[in-house]
This record gives structure tokens, C-alpha cells and sequence, in this order.
């Protein structure tokens, strides 16, 4: 029972707190709602004034400052019932948004739940100290007609008429309420069903983070929820899950993976791989071997291989707790500091928000944490906006002597409440001290925030913290914690952030945990996109990966089957020829079937092999019973080109081509597989042209323009649906294509951004220098950032999709900036049209439609075209500065290294480009012919020969190469063509 001094410093705080809501209006509104709440006995227009004061309030009070905070701190001293009033008293004055179901029929209590946090609940740290314990809350629950128990079944389950609102979280204040961890385990035969039985994605996060608070023995009564979100979530949900398992009881965990071992193959694959990391004993893993053998699922049972190859996961050592620290050695450090801060707030006029001047008291104050040998408490925080004045001050401070790790936190946390400040000088105090190792530090951050494993983890990604630091106080902490770079590796792009800095980070770690491992197979695998070639790259060198790809080549699920079959076709080898070939015959999915084509085309056996004209025609005349997709409604049958063999030379049957588009289409895939490229290559060369430049046209205009009947002039038709049929076009490999595609890419930059995607990736898998010219010039033309990123991408694949070695894509991958071969650019279209060209020593001149040179000053024409020039013109020297200056160095080392080309690649990717050519003019050659090594140089004019005749193999001439007395002469053949030497071949 509360006592009576409780009951009137309650009743006191409620008049004060009241009395300023009701100002000059209703000064006894404070009287009257005290009065109400202790005693129950209400006056009769006592609603209709707390709504009035709630009305008036935002025109009074700022919102963190409404004094209903001092309030909530007593309820734990007061009756059920009197909160229970206190609750609908404050549902009057202010309504938050609610998420969970009602309690006990009403609003109140959860609004009473949101208002413990204030009215800036949506800048309220996550798990802020509440005074109040969970153990009133539900008592006042059940004043309120409800049962125990009740507000923590709402928050376990999804409401079904409340809106999830992410800015009122009312499951995060609940997590910070006292005893509430207690509270879970106490109801826990209740809500482990409640929490398993949640399936969407939103609501089992938010599950998790309900369970996150408990203990191992307290997680141990949910073993069969996270072992239900493990194997059925998604990569985010299986890892947030996967984190809690390694927390809670081992033999519990076990055993609820056991009884997951159930329903669909992926369900009962993903769960008996659980089980085989969980298993502490001989016996338990050779249940799961047991079983795994005994599936009716292929997928299933060769798992049995994968577990041969099984990685063990890291294991970090416990890190101790918070030392306890003489602090005389840093007085002085610390004495130092405070003058420097004093300096800086004296120096600037702060206004109301002025920092505290910081004195002998305060240097006490930091002492005394040292000496307590714990976490430090929040005494004298600067204002938010005010520390980023502190940065000079604490940078010396960081290096100073007797300064550790420890001291750095206390001293920051002392100023600043964001638990991180310190991070910035935290490398700088590692490379003194050599301490404490990563491991070490997140134990000290776990007294201070609930994110400090996760967030050390993040920063280490980014590179803030410890990227200098020796590996073993590093690699052991990130190792085991790596379950959260691929977390935040697969939502960085929900989140705006570059998705790189995780996949780099688990890339260099040398070993992965099997947990993460599985995470990882699981995106790499997966029937989702996103991510896969991420986890793929990391992966490529695990032992377990063909066992892996063998098992998923066996899986139920198409979209599985493809991945697996499509990371093959980059590693296949002679040793899986017999497994790829058994999948291909039982294999019903096209699609799936051209990526197996494609993996045995990489393993050396070729598309002919397996496919006939006579089964193609078996198979179109089988398939086309159908009718087409709808995708294709703007493609004209009646007009599609006729076909004829390359061989006999009679007509392909119309059927043959419609299955083939048909098939392509249904795809969904610009890159056409080895089965598609077989299967065109039997009709006849020009017969092929004229498909793709029919296929191209006829989808480009599709997507162009408008249908106006029965539509607005705004409603377009897009043929992005039916964007496989591009692998069609890609395949049939005509020279018109490129010219074609960067027309439309051009045009519709930044406005149509899937289809010049597509079109770019249709693109890439055409084998013509025009391709590479169209790719290297985007970033010149385009102002889509996406679509230069796109470009960059493709051009990064072209060296393994088509087997150059570094030098061969080095040669092949120098960017255009937009140049022909020529070395012309057109700045602007119109009636005064100005062209960009390349001059001998590789500076840009402007041209006007006659072809005489212009100064910039010289321009004339209307002011847009003036303005277009001059933007372009500064775009284009831009973009050529450092493609010189790469190639320059390029050139230098070839000749230092004595790189040969052959005749063929030297006329083609050097004398063909506009900027290798003309650094080319300006070097001395040696030519490999018959009749011995010829010295040359590169003629300024086109009409010329560029190399002698017979020229096998060409290289840069070094000193050994020139007789005496010739060196003058050489160098004055290459001043003939406008330039200076590029560099010294002869010193």
C-alpha cells in the first residue's frame, strides 16, 4: 500500500504538472485532476476541460517539456487504479499514434506506454531508462478489466486494425520497462506460439527484437520460435534469429532444430543444416546423417557431401569488464582538456545552448568513474550541435601520455551522451597503447548502449575504427559477428548506403562461422536476385561450394536450380561434365536448361553436342500449342523475318522461330545462354541480321509511343516485360544492333531507366568494339548515375564472360569519352552544330559545321546551344585528363615489360582508338616481320599503312632496339605529326 507522504508528493507533482496545462484559463485544472486521480471522485466537466487544455497545449508548452514525465516516474509507487485514471486523464490531454490491439478494451494504457518516452518519441534513443517497471504496467492492465499477460500477447502478435507506425514503437518503450525480460520468460507458454505464428518479415523482426533482452535460459523457452524463423526466414530474419540461438541453450536449440526437420525439401534441408551446427556429440551428428540420408528429396540427401567440407566457426574469447584506473598520471592530460573546452565556449556566443564551463569539480567528477571500476554515468553533456568544437581538443587529448581506451570513454562519455564520440581517436590511442582489442572494447560499450557489438561491427566496415590495428585483435571479434555485415550488406540499399563496404569487409575475413556461411549460401543460391553475385564472389573459394551447387542443381524450385546452374557456368570444369549432363536430361525448365548449356559450354563441351535442328523443331512444334504471352501483344507474327538453314538452305518452319522468342521472352532475360546461341546459329548469317534488326526495332517502337484509343496521351506502353526477347537480338549478333541500342539509350537517358538497363546488358553480350565505345562514353552523355553505374558494371564482367587476359581487357576497356574513331565529338545539335576533336597532343578543339577551328570566345549562336556547348565541352576535357594520363603510364610499363600485340590487336584497339592512337603517334615501334624487327612510327594520316606489312607482332622500341645516330631521326618523325615525344624510349 503506498504510504501517505507518497500520496501527497504524487498528489503534488499532478497539481504542478496540470496547473501549467491549464494556465490562466483553468488554474484549478492541476486541483481537480489530483483530485480525481487519487481519489476517483471527478467533477462533471472535468473531459471537457482536459480536452480543452490538450487543444491549447502545443501553443504553450514544447512538446518535451509538458511536465507529464515527472508523473510517470511515481506510478510505481501508486495503486493500480490510480494509474489506471492517470492513464485516461492523459489519453484527454494527448493522443499518440497506437499500434498494438486494445488492452482491456480502450486506448489508454498504451498511450499512457507511448507518452512514458514524451511527445519526441521518434527521437528517443531505442531503449531509453524508464523509471517505470513492466510489473505496474500490467497491473494496471488488470484494474482495467484485463488479464496478466495481456499487453505482452499484443505486442507478440500483429495487430489487425492498427497501423504499424515506425515513429511510435510502443514494443520499445515495453523493452525498456523493468523486470520485463522477467516478465517474457514468466508468460512464455503463451507467447512462443505467438511469436512462431507470425509470418511476415516486419512483424517477426520486431519479435526478435521483443526477445532480444532475455538470457540464455530465458531464450531457451522460445527455442522453437527462432528455430522457426531460422529456417523459414528470410537472410535477415535467419540471422537476427541465428544471433539469439548462439545465446541460448545449446541442447535446447538442438533439439527444437530436430523438430523442424519437416514439411517442404527446402524446410527440411535448411533445418537439418542447423541441427549439424548445433550438434555437440558423435550421435547427434550422426542423426542428422541418418536422416539427411533417408529423404525422399535428391536436395536432402546430398547434403551428406556439403557436411564433409563443414567450416567450424571462430571462437572469441570472453572479454573482462571495466578496469579500475588510477587517475593521477592523466590529472594533467585531463586538466589540459578542460582549459581547451573552456577557451572554446568563452570564444563563441552559444546564446541559451551555451556549454557548461567545465572545472576542478568536473575534474573530480571523471576521477571518480575512473576509480569506480564501471561504466561511466552521464553527468555533463555539451548540447548535440556544440561537440563538434570538442574534435581539436580531444584529438590531443587522445595522444597525450597515460591516456588509454578506457580513460578516452569515460572522458567522452562524460561530455557527450552519444556513446560513439570517441571513436574518432580511438585508432590513435590503439596505435600508442596497443590496446584493447575489438572484443574487449564492445564489452566496455555493452554497459553504455544495447548496439555496441553491432555497431563496432558497422564502423569497422566503414572503416572508423580499427583498420590499423593487428589482426588478432581485430579479425576474432568481426569473425564471429559477421552475421551482421550480411544483414546489413542485403538492406544497405533500403537504407541509402553502399552495400560494398560489407561484402568487402566479409571478404577479407580469412574463415566465416558456419552460421554465416549458410546465410551466405543462402543469398548465393537463393531464389532472389539481390545480392547473389556478392555472396557468390565470397563464396568461390569455400570447400564446400560444389557440394553446395550439386545440392541446389537437385532442388525443387526453378528460380534455385537456375542459380545454381548459372554459378556454374562461371566454374565448371571437366569433373562436373557427368553432373551437369544428368541434370540436363531430367531437366523440364528452359531456362534452366540454357544455364546448364551454358555450364557445360564453360566445362569444354560444346551446345552441339546435346541440341539438333531436329530436336528443336520436336520441341517448338511441342511447346507452341499455346498462346503467346501477352507480353508480346506488340510484335507482329505475319511481319517476323523468315528463316532459312545455314546448311541446306531451305525455310526454317515458322513455328522453330516463334518458340524461340517465345522461349527467350519468357525468360525475362537481355543475355541470351548457350542454348539460344546454338540454336540461331543454325539459320543463315544474313537471315540472323535481319531477325535482330526486326526484333529491335519492333521492341524499341513499342516501348516509344503511346496508344491513344481508350488512354491518356500520358498512359505509354512499355515492352520491358517482354525485355528477354532483347537475348534474341543479342544473340543473332548483327553489326547494327550497337548503333541502334545507344540511339534509344541516348534518347531516353535518366527517363526510361529498366530499359536502357536491359538494353545495356543485351549489349555486353554482343562481341564488337562498338559495344565497348558506346559503354565507355555513357558517363560523358549520360546524367543518370544509375545508368553510368550500370555501364561500369557490364564493362567489369566482359574480361571473365569472354576470357581476356588483363592485358586483353586493358586494351579492350579504354573508355571513348564519347569520341569515334575518328576522334570527333558533337557538342550540340541544331542550325550551329560545334564538334569536339582530339588534337596530335591530346587537348580537345572546337569546330564549327564548316570544320574551322573556333576559340572559346569565338562562339557564337543562340545562348541554349552556347550554353549546351561550353557544359559539354568542360565535361569532355574532364573526362580526357586522366584517360591520358592512365594510358601514358599504361604504355610506359608495357614498354618496360616489353608487351607485345599482335598486328591484328594493335590496328584494332590501339590505331582504332582516338586516344591510344594519338598517343601511339607519338612512340617509336618495333614491328616483328620475316624478315626481322623494323623500326616505325605511327603516320599522322589515315590514308597510310599504320604498320608495316607482315607485321606479326608489334611492341614500344626501348634503347636496345635503336642503332646510334638514328635517335635524332625517330624523334623528329614523331614532331612531324604535331607532338612532342610522349616519353623518353632512348635515355
Amino acid at each position: 500500500m503506498p504510504t501517505d507522504s507518497s500520496v501527497a508528493l504524487w498528489r503534488e507533482t499532478v497539481r504542478n504538472a496540470l496547473e501549467r496545462w491549464g494556465g490562466e484559463a483553468d488554474p484549478r485544472l492541476g486541483s481537480d485532476v489530483a483530485e480525481y486521480v487519487v481519489t476517483g471522485n471527478a467533477r462533471a466537466d472535468l473531459p471537457e476541460r482536459l480536452a480543452a487544455a490538450g487543444q491549447l497545449q502545443p501553443l504553450r508548452l514544447l512538446p518535451h517539456d509538458d511536465g507529464l514525465g515527472a508523473v510517470h516516474a511515481l506510478l510505481d509507487t501508486m495503486p493500480a487504479q490510480v494509474g489506471l485514471r492517470w492513464a485516461e486523464v492523459v489519453l484527454r490531454l494527448k493522443r499518440h499514434t497506437l499500434t498494438l490491439e486494445p488492452l482491456a478494451g480502450g486506448d489508454a494504457i498504451e498511450n499512457l506506454i507511448c507518452d512514458l518516452v514524451g511527445d519526441c518519441g521518434m527521437f528517443t534513443p531505442k531503449f531509453p531508462d524508464l523509471a517505470v517497471g513492466y510489473d505496474t504496467l500490467d497491473e494496471i492492465v488488470v484494474a482495467a478489466g484485463g488479464r496478466r499477460g495481456e499487453l505482452l500477447a499484443a505486442a507478440f502478435s500483429k495487430s489487425g486494425t492498427r497501423p504499424e507506425a515506425w515513429m511510435w514503437m510502443t514494443r520499445n518503450v515495453l523493452l525498456s520497462t523493468r523486470g520485463y525480460a522477467d516478465a517474457v520468460a514468466r508468460h512464455a507458454a503463451k507467447l512462443s506460439p505467438l511469436a512462431a505464428a507470425q509470418t511476415g518479415e516486419d512483424m517477426r523482426l520486431r519479435v526478435l527484437e521483443l526477445l532480444e533482452p532475455l538470457d540464455g535460459a530465458q531464450l531457451a523457452h522460445f527455442a522453437d520460435t527462432l528455430a522457426t524463423f531460422v529456417v523459414e526466414g528470410n537472410s535477415e530474419v535467419a540471422g537476427k534469429a541465428e544471433r539469439l540461438c548462439a545465446r541460448s541453450d545449446r541442447a535446447a536449440i538442438y533439439a527444437a532444430f530436430q523438430r523442424q526437420v519437416t514439411g517442404r525439401p527446402a524446410r527440411r534441408a535448411a533445418a537439418l543444416r542447423a541441427t549439424w551446427r548445433y550438434a555437440d556429440t558423435d550421435a547427434d551428428r550422426q542423426w542428422a546423417k541418418e536422416t539427411a540420408r533417408s529423404d525422399r528429396a535428391p536436395s536432402v540427401r546430398l547434403i551428406v557431401d556439403e557436411w564433409r567440407h563443414s567450416p567450424a566457426a571462430p571462437v572469441t574469447e570472453p572479454a573482462s569488464g571495466w578496469p579500475v584506473i588510477d587517475p593521477a598520471p592523466t590529472r594533467a592530460a585531463l586538466e589540459t582538456l578542460f582549459a581547451q573546452l573552456n577557451s572554446v565556449v568563452e570564444s563563441r556566443d552559444w546564446g541559451v545552448n551555451s556549454p557548461p564551463l567545465l572545472g576542478a569539480a568536473d575534474v573530480q567528477a571523471v576521477e571518480s568513474m575512473l576509480r569506480a571500476g564501471r561504466a561511466p554515468d552521464r553527468q555533463n553533456p555539451w548540447p548535440p550541435h556544440a561537440t563538434v568544437w570538442m574534435r581539436d581538443a580531444l584529438c590531443d587529448f587522445a595522444n597525450a601520455d597515460h591516456v588509454d581506451m578506457v580513460v578516452l570513454l569515460v572522458v567522452c562519455h562524460y561530455l557527450d551522451e552519444h556513446a560513439f564520440a570517441f571513436l574518432e581517436f580511438a585508432d590513435a590511442v590503439h596505435a600508442k597503447r596497443g590496446a584493447p582489442t575489438l572484443a574487449d572494447l564492445a564489452a566496455l560499450l555493452g554497459d553504455l548502449t544495447e548496439h555496441a557489438v553491432t555497431a563496432l561491427v558497422y564502423h569497422f566496415a566503414i572503416g572508423k575504427i580499427g583498420r590499423g590495428w593487428p589482426a588478432v585483435d581485430v579479425l576474432p571479434f568481426v569473425t564471429a559477428n559477421a552475421q551482421y555485415l550480411v544483414e546489413s550488406a542485403m538492406k544497405a540499399s533500403y537504407l541509402k548506403e553502399s552495400p560494398a563496404v560489407y561484402w568487402d569487409t566479409l571478404a577479407a575475413l580469412p574463415g566465416l562461422p558456419a552460421d554465416v556461411t549458410d546465410s551466405l549460401y543462402s543469398i548465393a543460391l537463393g531464389p532472389a536476385s539481390s545480392g547473389r553475385e556478392e555472396a557468390q564472389r565470397i563464396l568461390a573459394d569455400a570447400s564446400d561450394r560444389r557440394a553446395r551447387i550439386y545440392t541446389a542443381l537437385a532442388d525443387g524450385r526453378a528460380k534455385v536450380r537456375l542459380a545454381a546452374a548459372q554459378w556454374m557456368a562461371g566454374t565448371a570444369d571437366e569433373s562436373d561434365v557427368p553432373r551437369l549432363e544428368t541434370c540436363l536430361r531430367i531437366e523440364a525448365d528452359d531456362r534452366v536448361r540454357g544455364a546448364l548449356l551454358d555450364a557445360l559450354t564453360a566445362a569444354g563441351r560444346t551446345a552441339a553436342g546435346y541440341l539438333t535442328p531436329d530436336h528443336l523443331i520436336a520441341e517448338s512444334e511441342a511447346a507452341l500449342r499455346s498462346d503467346p504471352p501477352a507480353s508480346l501483344s506488340w510484335l507482329l507474327w505475319e511481319r517476323v523475318p523468315v528463316l532459312h538453314w545455314d546448311v541446306s538452305g531451305a525455310p526454317a518452319p515458322a513455328s522453330v522461330v516463334r518458340w524461340l522468342i517465345v522461349t527467350a521472352c519468357r525468360a525475362n532475360d537481355p543475355a541470351p545462354d548457350a542454348g539460344l546461341r546454338h540454336h540461331l546459329g543454325l539459320f543463315a548469317a544474313d537471315d540472323r541480321v535481319a531477325l535482330a534488326d526486326f526484333l529491335l526495332d519492333a521492341w524499341t517502337t513499342a516501348d516509344e509511343y503511346a496508344f491513344h484509343s481508350s488512354k491518356t496521351a500520358q498512359q505509354t506502353v512499355s515492352a520491358i516485360k517482354s525485355k528477354g526477347v532483347l537475348a534474341v537480338v543479342a544473340a543473332c549478333g548483327s553489326p547494327n544492333t550497337p548503333a541502334l541500342a545507344s540511339e534509344f539509350i541516348r534518347h531516353w537517358d535518366t527517363m526510361r531507366m529498366a530499359q536502357c538497363g536491359a538494353l545495356m546488358t543485351m549489349l555486353s553480350h554482343i562481341d564488337s568494339v562498338e559495344v565497348v565505345r558506346i559503354l565507355t562514353s555513357v558517363p560523358y552523355w549520360s546524367k543518370s548515375a544509375r545508368l553510368i553505374e550500370e555501364a561500369a558494371g557490364q564493362l567489369a564482367k566482359l574480361p571473365t564472360r569472354r576470357g581476356w587476359s588483363p592485358d586483353e581487357a586493358a586494351d579492350r576497356t579504354v573508355p571513348y569519352v564519347g569520341f569515334d574513331p575518328a576522334g570527333r565529338l558533337q557538342l550540340c545539335y541544331g542550325d550551329v552544330p560545334y564538334f569536339a576533336a582530339l588534337q596530335g597532343d591530346l587537348s580537345v578543339a572546337v569546330y564549327d559545321g564548316d570544320g574551322n577551328i573556333c576559340a572559346k570566345a569565338d562562339l557564337a549562336g543562340p545562348d541554349a546551344i552556347l550554353t549546351v556547348t561550353r557544359k559539354n565541352l568542360a565535361r569532355v576535357r574532364k573526362l580526357v585528363a586522366p584517360v591520358v594520363a592512365a594510358q601514358t603510364d599504361r604504355l610506359t610499363e608495357a614498354m618496360r615489360r616489353k608487351h607485345r600485340w599482335s598486328g591484328t590487336d594493335f590496328e584494332r584497339f590501339i590505331i582504332g582508338h582516338p586516344v591510344l592512337s594519338r598517343l601511339a603517334r607519338r612512340l617509336v615501334w618495333v614491328a616483328e616481320t620475316d624478315g626481322g624487327s623494323v623500326l616505325f612510327t605511327v603516320p599522322g594520316s589515315a590514308a597510310e599503312p599504320a604498320i608495316p606489312a607482315g607485321a606479326a607482332t608489334v611492341r614500344i622500341a626501348c634503347v636496345d632496339d635503336v642503332p646510334p645516330g638514328q635517335t635524332a631521326q625517330l624523334r623528329t618523325a614523331i614532331t612531324a605529326v604535331g607532338a612532342a615525344p610522349l616519353f623518353e624510349q632512348f635515355g
